[in-house]
């Protein structure tokens, strides 16, 4: 069984996880604030 964290991927496979991963967190950010704000 191999276990391979996250800090081992490689740059590239870590370069595409970014790429979608930074549209959910401005999303996430986003819902919080409107949440704080209401």
């Amino acid at each position: 069984m191999r276990i391979s964290p996250s800090w081992l991927l490689s740059s590239e496979e870590v370069r595409q996880m970014r790429r979608g991963f930074t549209l959910i967190e401005l999303l996430v950010v986003i819902a919080i604030i409107a949440i704080l704000a209401a």
